[in-house]
């Protein structure tokens, strides 16, 4: 007998699987996926990082300050424009990228009718409300 059969013989498949090595996965819990960071998840984490360390410098301060009186209340004008406070109307990343921008587009043509009439851009929700 070669050292090959004498290992074979010496391991006994588990009740239910035939095959040894199959039997020996199942035994440790199966086979453990080892997690590795892609590449486009380390670019984004190494420029996650870089935001916040320049959020944290003399310039980036008020930059970001800034950010709540000129962009956080137009996420809010539109959430509540298109009633998206609570839940989006379609399952899928893909879906409600489509939908956000179109709701985006229809938004910028309001406003520059808003604007061809003489109207505020308040006034958005109402037209909205006619339709």
């Amino acid at each position: 007998m070669c050292r090959t059969d004498a290992r074979k013989a010496t391991r006994a498949p588990l009740p239910g699987s035939a095959h040894p090595k199959k039997a020996q996965s199942l035994l440790y819990g199966g086979r453990k996926r080892v997690w590795r960071e892609t590449h486009r998840r380390r670019r984004r984490r190494e420029h996650r990082a870089e935001r916040r360390r320049f959020d944290e410098t003399k310039f980036g301060r008020p930059l970001y300050r800034r950010r709540s009186r000129t962009v956080e209340p137009f996420f809010g004008r539109f959430k509540e424009v298109f009633e998206l406070d609570e839940r989006l109307w379609h399952a899928g990343l893909g879906n409600n990228r489509t939908m956000t921008l179109a709701a985006l587009l229809l938004y910028q043509i309001l406003l520059v009718y808003n604007r061809i009439k003489g109207h505020g851009n308040a006034e958005v929700k109402g037209i909205l409300d006619l339709l």
